[in-house]
């Protein structure tokens, strides 16, 4: 099981969560390296969204983990 979140910096305003995938972590690396160690729940934590945490969540992280085959 791992905990994933995602964030991004944008120019001007600094650093911010966002949903999973659409940040500026290199989930092709992460996703890599938790297939490596066997990894088979992926546990998405939400703190704050450009918009509502529960589209973020369904809608993106959901999504972006559901089109990378977990």
């Amino acid at each position: 099981m791992i905990h994933v979140k995602d964030k991004q910096v944008i120019l001007g305003q600094g650093p911010t969560f966002s949903a999973v995938g659409e940040g500026n972590l290199d989930w092709v690396s992460i996703l890599a390296a938790c297939a490596e160690a066997g990894v088979q729940c992926y546990c998405v934590e939400q703190d704050t969204c450009d918009r509502d945490s529960f589209d973020c969540l369904a809608a993106s992280s959901f999504k972006f983990l559901s089109n990378q085959g977990l």
